[in-house]
């Protein structure tokens, strides 16, 4: 294992396999990472708003609690109805947590695992506000560009619409009514409202796209089952495909929409991207460089030969 690959899989997995015991000098805590306030004096802050035994609950514990929140909980959880019901959490949270020292699985695997990488994230993201990485040689963002020529070739893509039935004779009927109907658009829009079946991953009026031909595995393209993707690519743009399609145990009329031809992203498009890339690998290898310093790392590869691979 080349010393590369091991500290990325070290610094990823958090392993310390056959690494003998190091000592640790402990650094200085950062100034940064003092307790944010949030606003809040430093009276307010060490308000007391309840006890629990011979620990107290503040006022700033309170609003931790609540920054933690997301969305609408947070903006409700300090009007006056809401905020009993917070504090009531949050002295739940820390009797529960106490229970759980007092049965000893604060030493539990999993809890030391979650304790493991919360230390990762937050060394991480304080180490990124202080590392900072030149802008890269533009001769490297050139070869990065050249190297990886698929990637920045966008194929020929189709957008289309489909209605998804779970009946057969419905589906067929359906398309022979669009096969009849003067004003295909608006027939198409009538009947995915009316009978379209809605379904997880499938949007509400069957527009898709644009997606690439069902041969190019793009990630971007999967929620597109691949039978539409060949029905959408064998008919010519506002035309019907012929046939129903059947695809995750439904039937579909497809209707190709547009056509999009291959193109090329030039390197002056893509220039910005490739150098937003290099500087965060950068910074990312400096990040690791400063959690490796001084330390002495060995993996026994013979015991790692030693793990079965996953079952199934």
């Amino acid at each position: 294992m080349t010393r590369g690959a091991l500290v990325v899989a070290l610094l990823a997995a958090g392993c310390t396999c056959g690494a003998p015991a190091v000592a640790v000098t402990a650094a200085k805590r950062p100034r940064d990472l003092d307790r944010p306030q949030h606003g809040l004096s430093d009276e307010d802050a060490r308000r007391v708003l309840a006890r629990i035994d011979e620990r107290e609950v503040t006022l700033l514990d309170f609003v931790d609690a609540v920054e933690r929140m997301r969305g609408s909980r947070r903006l409700r959880a300090v009007t006056p109805e809401e905020r009993t019901v917070v504090l009531d959490r949050l002295l739940d949270d820390e009797l529960l947590a106490d229970e759980a020292r007092r049965r000893g699985l604060d030493a539990h695997p999993r809890v030391v695992a979650a304790r493991r990488e919360a230390l990762r994230r937050v060394f991480v993201a304080h180490a990124r506000e202080l590392v900072r990485a030149p802008d890269p040689d533009p001769e490297l963002v050139r070869a990065r560009y050249d190297a990886e020529p698929a990637r920045w070739r966008q194929p020929e893509l189709v957008r289309a619409r489909a209605i998804r039935l779970s009946d057969r004779a419905l589906a067929e009927q359906t398309l022979a009514e669009l096969r009849e109907a003067d004003d295909l658009d608006r027939a198409m829009h009538r009947l995915t409202v009316e009978r379209s079946v809605a379904s997880a991953g499938f949007p509400p009026e069957g527009r898709l796209g644009p997606f690439a031909a069902a041969e190019l595995a793009r990630p971007e393209d999967a929620h597109v089952p691949a039978p539409l993707r060949r029905a959408a690519f064998a008919t010519s743009p506002g035309q019907l495909h012929p046939e129903l399609v059947e695809a995750d145990g439904y039937v579909h009329v497809v209707r190709a929409l547009s056509r999009e031809p291959a193109t090329d992203i030039p390197f002056e498009e893509a220039r910005a991207r490739l150098a937003r890339e290099l500087e965060e690998e950068e910074i990312a290898r400096r990040v690791e460089a400063r959690a490796l310093r001084g330390r002495t790392i060995r993996v026994e590869d013979a015991a790692l030969r030693r793990v079965a691979p996953p079952a199934g």
